[in-house]
């Protein structure tokens, strides 16, 4: 007979400083797996397997900390060990995982194993666009390619991984001016809804807004590369699907013969991702959404909302793999508000 015992298990992080965890992730390097945790002035890394040991662990010192500001996000590259950190004074701190000669050991004699330790190597830091003045919902978002990051003004800025190479672009506009929220009833549990994009309509549906103070704000992001596809919630409560101006014009080409595989699409190499976005539709029942997430094998997107609903959305037009659509979870399954 076998059995799991002693999980969960709980990792002292600095817990004298009682600081904020920002940041927290597995990656694999070569052939060894961390766990990146990143608090407000600290990085660490935990062996990531069944020993859970601090390998590694860098502290900012306060000459940093007073003009980069504390760490508010992070990302981590996979494969390679750069971790990108997003300070609270609209920098973006690039380090390294590195692997040390020393060496410890943990656990009993029967399952001692040897773990390396591993420095955490500054590198670049990049200070993002002066006129995109960040705030504390600032986002940070990307993949082993490139770093978005969100700004409190709607503005994104893309950034290079070797943090030499920065691009600002607007894709979602003036949002303060344009858009706001569309009143659209809820059904009476108000749970879970599961729509298409083709009926969540565009920036047509809504009215002019108010100036609302931090609105246009991003509070969370979603980015699919292989779709090319980027979802930006901003504190408004709005929720904007973006797309290369060329993929947009493709698949509303009547030409168009459905859904587009990444190999049709071909990306302009005279201008950064970030510059390419189009903001293709906006999204959301009321205008409260709160957080998304893009299942790109599935095709769905999902809203989180601050009233506690859960919007999904079938991707329809967009690239699908050939991989059979997931199925749903047991409790949204099961929800009468499911069609």
């Amino acid at each position: 007979m076998y059995f799991s015992y002693g999980w969960p298990k709980v990792l002292n992080v600095l817990e004298e400083d009682h600081q904020n965890v920002v940041h927290t992730t597995f990656v694999e390097v070569g052939s060894a797996w961390y766990l990146v945790v990143v608090t407000t002035t600290a990085l660490q890394v935990w062996s990531g397997g069944k020993h859970r040991v601090l390998l590694g662990q860098l502290c900012r010192e306060d000459v940093s900390l007073d003009v980069e500001g504390v760490n508010v996000g992070a990302l981590v590259q996979s494969g390679t060990g750069r971790i990108a950190v997003l300070t609270s004074n609209y920098y973006l701190l690039f380090f390294e995982i590195t692997a040390t000669s020393q060496s410890l050991t943990s656990g009993t004699e029967i399952s001692a194993v040897e773990l390396q330790l591993v420095n955490i190597v500054p590198g670049e830091a990049l200070h993002l666009v002066e006129g995109a003045t960040a705030s504390s919902s600032t986002q940070v978002a990307g993949n082993s390619e490139l770093i978005l990051v969100g700004h409190s003004n709607g503005q994104l800025t893309q950034c290079s991984w070797d943090g030499k190479r920065k691009f600002q672009g607007d894709p979602c506009g003036n949002m303060a001016a344009a858009f706001a929220p569309r009143t659209v009833s809820k059904n009476s549990a108000g749970a879970v809804e599961r729509r298409s994009l083709d009926s969540a309509g565009s920036g047509s549906g809504y009215v002019a807004a108010g100036d609302a103070p931090g609105a246009s704000a991003v509070v969370d992001m979603a980015l699919a590369a292989g779709m090319q596809m980027l979802v930006v919630v901003l504190r408004s409560g709005l929720c904007a699907l973006l797309r290369p101006a060329s993929v947009v014009e493709a698949l509303n080409s009547p030409d168009s013969a459905g859904p587009m595989s990444p190999k049709s699409i071909k990306r302009r190499a005279d201008a950064p991702f970030v510059q390419q976005l189009v903001c293709e539709r906006w999204l959301g029942l009321s205008a409260d959404v709160s957080s998304a997430d893009l299942a790109p094998a599935s095709g769905l997107l999902a809203l989180g909302t601050h009233s506690g609903a859960v919007e999904l959305y079938s991707l329809n037009g967009a690239y699908r793999p050939p991989s059979p659509t997931l199925p749903l979870s047991p409790s949204l399954a099961s929800s009468p508000n499911v069609e």
